[in-house]
């Protein structure tokens, strides 16, 4: 049996156009169809997992790590469409747990805008509900479900005690989609649909349940095996590269443009590497899995050179897995370079104390950091731009700087309209003034920046000095953009 795996760039589009574009023509929903019928349900009783890249968020405008929620929701929204109405976003809790607070797999989505609706950061629960909008402006639920807090333990001769724990949600799914992020990962030199699986293992301390015993390939391939993924989905509108680009964007991300999906997730996987410049055997986990995955198969798209893109080393591709079964230095190397997080994610303070004293990460940090100035000059260069008009308090400056003229464009009208409600996101659809703001091409991160520059503003007076700025800053963004 043959499969197609289509590669698709932006060329002009929006990514929301762009996603639906690319599973129209890999036959999404054929595929669905005919796992369906086999198994005799109703689409409102098929059940649909869909396991992003989530676990690794922790700062806002890392983009390039993490799935993009817009994209996710987006093809939630997709599914409600085609009368698919049990849907899951699936996700655990990894080693961030041990240097960060506050790091429940619910949590974390929410943090990272899986959670439709709702801007809050909620506690820590097994699951929640959220929503994305329709066309018309109905609002479709979807759940939100942590995967380590209800699991199933499986009979295997695969794994050393005979059992594999794994996820209820993710077992009993009818229909699992694996949709990953293109980014760089020390471990193999890349981290796309086969490595996103791994993330569906239910304990938190993986490093010690999965790597310490076994390597982390093991119990992911056994894992696919239980639990085949029925399709992919490769994220690559923005990406992250280099040593980091499993937890780092630098705060300047790449921005390859592209999405790639296909029924066979090891062979929508070696498109990717293709991609990306790597070969497919690099990774342990992904070879292993194409063992058993690999089959004839078409490619739909040309393959285009990625600009100013950093690969792994291959001595630290070669070198990392055999630090696997070595816990504490496993633990060590994770904790000095997990960097800094965004409020509700705190470093612990052991954490904080090994990545600072220590000369290494330090430097890692520093790399990280030089980044972070070239985004920080074009702030000051906007900055001065609108100097005249720079009427906004202080408290609400460097969210502005986050935002493009799509954003500065929903706010403007929002202060200009005294509303008693707050604006609302639902994916790439903001609901405000009574009326809905498509932003296709906006990023979660800076979306939710326009409910909570609105609320930081206390007085008229603020509201109507914000305003003015905004104003100054459409001008210029605009008139640099012609």
């Amino acid at each position: 049996m043959s499969s197609k795996v289509v590669l698709r760039y932006l060329d002009g589009r929006d990514k929301i156009a762009l996603l639906n574009e690319v599973l129209d023509i890999a036959g999404f929903e054929a595929e669905m169809e005919a796992v369906r019928q086999s198994l005799g349900k109703e689409p409102a009783d098929f059940k649909i997992a869909i396991k992003p890249n989530a676990s690794m968020f922790v700062r806002r405008d890392d983009d390039g790590v993490t799935t993009d929620p817009l994209l996710v929701l987006a093809l939630v929204e997709r599914l409600h469409a085609k009368g698919y109405t049990d849907i899951s976003v699936v996700e655990t809790s990894n080693a961030y747990a041990l240097t960060f607070s506050n790091r429940d797999a619910v949590t974390v989505m929410t943090a990272m805008g899986l959670n439709g609706g709702v801007h809050s950061v909620v506690s820590p629960q097994p699951r929640m509900t959220a929503h994305v909008a329709a066309s018309d402006g109905c609002l479709l639920p979807y759940q939100l479900i942590d995967l380590g807090a209800d699991t199933t333990e499986v009979n295997t001769d695969e794994m050393p005690h005979g059992v594999l724990k794994l996820g209820t949600a993710w077992l009993k799914a009818d229909f699992r989609i694996s949709f990953a992020k293109f980014k760089t990962h020390v471990y193999g030199g890349y981290t796309l649909l086969i490595k996103n699986t791994y993330g569906c293992l239910p304990e938190t301390d993986k490093m010690w349940h999965y790597h310490r015993p076994t390597g982390c390939a093991q119990p992911t391939i056994v894992q696919l095996k239980i639990c085949p993924v029925h399709f992919g989905i490769v994220d690559g509108i923005i990406a992250a590269d280099g040593w980091m680009g499993v937890k780092w964007d630098r705060a300047v991300p790449r921005r390859p443009g592209f999405i790639l999906a296909g029924r066979n997730i090891g062979e929508t996987e070696r498109a990717a590497c293709r991609v990306m410049g790597v070969k497919v055997e690099r990774s342990h986990m992904t070879k292993t899995a194409l063992d058993f995955l690999s089959e004839p198969t078409e490619l739909d798209g040309e393959i285009r050179p990625l600009k100013k893109w950093w690969n792994v080393p291959g001595f630290i591709v070669s070198g990392f897995p055999m630090t696997e079964k070595h816990y504490y230095y496993y633990t060590f190397q994770q904790t000095v370079s997990d960097g800094l997080g965004t409020p509700p994610f705190k470093r612990k303070p052991i954490g904080l104390m090994m990545t600072y004293l220590l000369v290494i990460p330090i430097l890692l940090y520093v790399f990280h950091r030089r980044h972070w100035v070239i985004r920080k000059v074009k702030d000051i260069k906007l900055r001065l731009a609108i100097r005249g008009e720079a009427r906004a308090p202080r408290r609400v400056r460097s969210g502005l700087d986050r935002l493009d003229a799509p954003e500065l464009e929903v706010l403007l009208d929002c202060l200009n309209v005294e509303s008693a409600l707050p604006p609302k996101i639902f994916g790439h659809k903001v609901q405000a003034n009574g009326r809905w703001y498509l932003l296709p091409d906006s990023t979660f991160s800076r979306l939710v920046r326009i409910p909570e520059i609105i609320e930081m503003l206390k007085t008229s007076q603020e509201r109507s000095g914000c305003a003015r700025e905004v104003a100054a800053r459409l001008k210029v963004l605009k008139g640099w953009a012609g």
